[in-house]
């Protein structure tokens, strides 16, 4: 068969299938693993990023969600090895596009090429450790590789211990939400000059949205104390409290109004993003601006009700987002629903302690 034929046929067939960001959860598991989420791979072949899904499809990551989805899975599961420390025992893993060469490659000339290539392979990896453990053997200084690449600060092993404290009293919340939250606030830090880390928190009911603002509020101060070395209370903004007219007349205003006030605090509050205008919504976009942003180290948490959620956490964002701020110029929204949305939990009713 056309081998081009045959690529676009199946491409067509994983487009339509691939619903974005769908759950995933293997019985076998640990009870301690999230029970929402995507596998991550790597291919063996050609090095491509690649989100599994329930249903066997496939999908290509790139971009910020894959860099994130790196930061959540590095500290879901810090001691283990590998490409992806949650798939250390994966080795053959191989996607879609290269499942069709391997099919449709003549097995004389596959077989060729394969053994070729891992000779080649194996001799420079050979010649490279040998290379490498003479020059560790004849330096007497500190040997650099010999650090622990998942060796946490002082500081790190404190929000970890406080974050697992907190994950006590929000007893009913997903694992994914405990992991995402110490993933992203660490992130804050790590990058030079520091970016913020946005938090939206999807709920589908008012006591499901009183658990998202308390704990918005309580994981704000264990990251102040994380980025600030001291707990600071949050600047805290309901959507109702930017309808005001000077506000929807002017945006701008809101910039000012929170520079110097989140700067301060570290941290932002805004809670029932529903409720806020398009003509305020639009100064959003800089405020979660990772790369300009306004406050650089900061954390932000946005609450936001959903009517229900489908099987992705974030097509239900991204959807309500839409549906929220309908009238908005699409270039604008689509930049700012990428920006609000690099962090998405889901969250659910709980006997939370505020």
């Amino acid at each position: 068969p056309n081998l081009k034929s045959i690529f676009n046929s199946e491409e067509s067939r994983i487009e339509m299938g691939i619903e974005s960001r769908r759950s995933i959860h293997d019985n076998k598991k640990s009870l301690k693993e999230p029970n929402d989420e995507e596998e991550l791979y790597r291919c063996s072949e050609c090095s491509v990023d690649v989100l599994v899904h329930k249903n066997g499809l496939k999908e290509e990551l790139y971009g910020d969600h894959l860099e994130n989805w790196k930061k959540i899975i590095q500290e879901r599961s810090k001691n283990k090895s590998g490409i992806y420390p949650n798939l250390h025992n994966e080795t053959t893993f191989v996607c879609a596009k290269c499942e069709l060469i391997k099919e449709n490659v003549r097995p004389a000339a596959k077989t060729s090429y394969l053994t070729t290539w891992n000779i080649s392979y194996v001799v420079i990896v050979i010649g490279i450790a040998v290379i490498l453990r003479l020059y560790l053997n004849s330096n007497k200084g500190p040997r650099p590789f010999d650090v622990n690449v998942f060796e946490q600060s002082a500081s790190e092993k404190i929000l970890d211990d406080e974050l697992d404290s907190l994950e006590m009293s929000y007893s009913q919340q997903e694992e994914k939400v405990w992991y995402t939250l110490a993933a992203g606030i660490k992130s804050v830090l790590i990058t030079e000059p520091n970016q913020p880390s946005v938090f939206l928190m999807l709920h589908d009911s008012e006591s499901a949205g009183k658990t998202a603002r308390c704990l918005a509020q309580d994981a704000s101060k264990l990251a102040t104390k994380y980025l600030m070395s001291q707990v600071k209370e949050p600047v805290m903004i309901t959507g109702a409290d930017l309808r005001t007219p000077h506000l929807i007349e002017e945006s701008g205003k809101l910039l000012v109004e929170l520079n110097d006030t989140v700067r301060e605090k570290g941290a932002l509050i805004v809670t029932n993003l529903q409720d806020i205008p398009i003509e305020v919504a639009t100064s959003l976009h800089f405020v979660c601006d990772k790369y300009s942003p306004l406050v650089e180290k900061a954390v932000l948490f946005f609450t936001l009700k959903v009517n229900n959620f489908l099987t992705s956490t974030q097509k239900t964002a991204e959807k309500r987002l839409e549906e929220v701020w309908s009238g908005m110029e699409s270039s604008r929204l689509n930049a700012l629903i990428t920006r609000m949305t690099s962090n998405v939990l889901k969250i659910v009713s709980d006997a939370s302690v505020c």
